[in-house]
């Protein structure tokens, strides 16, 4: 397809960047796809993966004039523009591609010519100027503002867990008897599966005042319902399509005419008339097909020949 004329594509076993792979990238599309005007030096931000640091990698940069930044390990959740901002969005992106993809097609597999149209499509939603520069914003790389990755919530979240884990002093917690589910709603055995439904969104909507584990459970039932109500209602259609295919291959049964026992009695000289009429016809036709038979034999005549 014209679309993809000036992708690059390529594989590995394991599906993991090699150091062969980053090489090819760095050559095939980071250095034509960002060559500056006048000889420029370039910067390239990367993570630590081993793959960026072989020596023909740093080598083809010191060529090129490209310099190198690495991150700090464990930071790209923080610092990486991609993963902040467009990985995400295209993720939603393609996620909606697929569903949008199986209302058309009843299939399984996504197919490499179908996941090809789909990411496509993603991507052209997704990976946007707006999108590329809101991701160095928010990492405060471009701009420069070295404050707004040390407040991040990320981070924030992460330190205040490692500092209270480092400062509280080791105390002997008394055993406690384990929590009981308290909710106003009264439960009853479910009957049918939309009342085990309603319940547990009842209590998933109650379940805010519980602890993390709770509404933890509570999302990942729901969650699976909805992915079984999902499957189950794609099973249906298909059922329901198979069964109208199957009408069509039966061979018709011949129905059965209802006839009124007072009709047929009040039509009944009728009939038998009929059903006279129709039977000397019958001896006729065999008579004659008979009289025709004999002179056909007659008219044979046996020659021999010489």
């Amino acid at each position: 397809m014209a679309i993809f004329d000036n992708w690059e594509f390529t594989a590995t076993d394991n599906g993991w960047t090699t150091d062969k792979t980053a090489l090819e990238w760095l050559e095939k599309v980071f250095i034509p796809q960002t060559a500056p005007r006048d000889h420029l030096a370039r910067l390239l931000i990367l993570d630590g993966h081993g793959s960026h640091e072989t020596t023909d990698f740093l080598w083809k940069c010191l060529e090129h004039n490209i310099y190198l930044l690495f991150l700090p390990p464990h930071t790209s959740h923080i610092l990486q523009p991609l993963d902040l901002t467009v990985f995400s969005s295209l993720k939603r992106a393609y996620r909606k591609e697929l569903q949008k993809l199986n209302s058309l097609i009843d299939s399984t597999s996504i197919g490499k010519r179908n996941f090809l149209v789909s990411y496509y499509k993603a991507h052209q939603e997704s990976v946007t100027p707006s999108n590329i520069k809101s991701g160095w914003r928010t990492t405060g790389l471009r701009p420069v503002s070295v404050a707004k990755p040390l407040i991040s919530p990320l981070l924030l979240e992460n330190s205040n867990k490692s500092t209270n884990l480092t400062l509280s002093k080791p105390q002997e917690t008394p055993i406690q008897p384990p929590k009981v589910f308290n909710t106003s709603i009264k439960l009853q055995t479910p009957k049918v599966r939309k009342d085990l439904y309603l319940q547990i969104r009842s209590l998933a909507s109650e379940s805010h005042d519980q602890v993390p584990t709770q509404r933890l459970l509570f999302r990942k039932v729901i969650k699976g319902i909805d992915e079984k109500e999902y499957e189950l209602g794609k099973a249906n259609i298909k059922i329901k399509e198979l069964e109208e295919k199957l009408k069509h291959l039966r061979p018709k049964k011949k129905r059965k005419v209802q006839t009124s026992p007072n009709s047929k009695f009040a039509t009944i000289r009728a009939i038998r008339e009929a059903q006279i009429a129709a039977g000397e016809r019958q001896i006729k036709s065999v008579e004659s097909e008979s009289e025709e038979e004999s002179k056909s034999t007659v008219s044979c005549i046996e020659v021999d020949a010489e």
